[in-house]
């Protein structure tokens, strides 16, 4: 590597030393995990592959600080430095994690899927509390796959006032879903509710004006039209 190159990767570094930080201060800090300066170098060494010196670091902190992140230092708790807010509490996250548990409606890899996802939100201690989570594997669940992807379109759909239309199935002696019919339903989709549980798309069929739902976790193949909401 010439010196071109080095300067070129300072530089580099330069410019995502803040974000790692704050990486490393979601990630391993909370009023209970203070960080002291030798395991913020150790981190962004282990995480990052950083070698930054310690008036880099403290710059970088400042600089977060100035820019809104609540990051409490060594000089106002005299111990080190944590992130004192972030964007959900933990009793926030159990209550989605919770949620997502209750609902049977939601396959095995969508639900670890997700609540890996909004662990992702706290820190690696967080994350080994949550380790009973990994016991919805074995928990009968839903077995539509494409079930978020479903409520995405729907949404997406009635956003832009446009029709949808989708296989509508049942339940088969096998516990596996079947088309009641080959024939694609097509609706004027309005909203989404839940009940007990459950969630239904409200709708009109198309050429009808009586209201009517549709159990969303029975629903694949579902594409948007370029019919719009009649």
């Amino acid at each position: 590597m010439d010196a071109r190159d080095y300067r070129g990767e300072v530089a580099s570094a330069k410019k995502v030393l803040p974000l790692c930080l704050l990486q490393i201060f979601r990630r391993y800090s909370d009023v209970d995990h203070v960080l002291l300066m030798r395991d913020i170098l150790s981190l962004l060494m282990t995480e990052y592959g950083m070698a930054v010196e310690r008036k880099a670091v403290t710059r970088n902190i400042q600089w977060l600080r100035d820019f809104g992140y609540d990051i409490s230092t060594y000089e106002e708790n005299g111990r080190g430095f944590y992130l004192r807010e972030r964007e959900f509490e933990d009793a926030e996250l159990q209550y989605l994690i919770t949620g997502i548990l209750s609902s049977r409606y939601i396959t095995s890899s969508n639900a670890k899927n997700l609540i890996d996802k909004i662990k992702r939100f706290s820190t690696v201690y967080f994350e080994k509390q949550m380790s009973y989570i990994h016991t919805v594997n074995y928990w009968w669940r839903g077995v539509n796959r494409e079930l978020f992807y479903t409520i995405d379109r729907i949404g997406e759909a009635t956003s832009l006032k446009k029709q949808i239309s989708f296989i509508f199935n049942e339940f088969g002696p096998d516990k596996k879903l079947h088309p009641k019919s080959t024939d694609r339903v097509v609706v004027n989709p309005y909203q989404i509710v839940s009940m007990d549980g459950k969630l239904y798309v409200i709708c009109t069929r198309a050429g009808t004006d009586c209201l009517t739902h549709y159990r969303i976790d029975f629903i694949t193949s579902i594409q948007i039209e370029q019919e719009p909401l009649q």
